[in-house]
């Protein structure tokens, strides 16, 4: 994938730190990057630039599950 510009990388930057800033306030929340891989339904892997994912199905996912592309959440 080719980089982003420089500008939507600052952008990108911030969304990332917001959402981390906000998940890690006490909400039920876990906040991820750009580098985190989610597997769908359809076995289709979706990296989003930055995403949230409730605590509670985060933490009913096994150890080995959250190593490898989460998958349920």
């Amino acid at each position: 994938m080719t980089p982003t510009g420089s500008e939507t990388g600052g952008l990108n930057l911030e969304l990332s730190y917001q959402l981390q800033r906000f998940a890690g306030s006490g909400s039920s929340w876990k906040a991820f990057d750009s580098s985190s891989g989610f597997r769908l339904p359809d076995n289709a892997v979706f990296s989003p630039d930055a995403s949230l994912v409730r605590l509670d199905r985060w933490q009913a996912l096994t150890p080995e599950q959250r190593r490898g592309f989460a998958t349920e959440v």
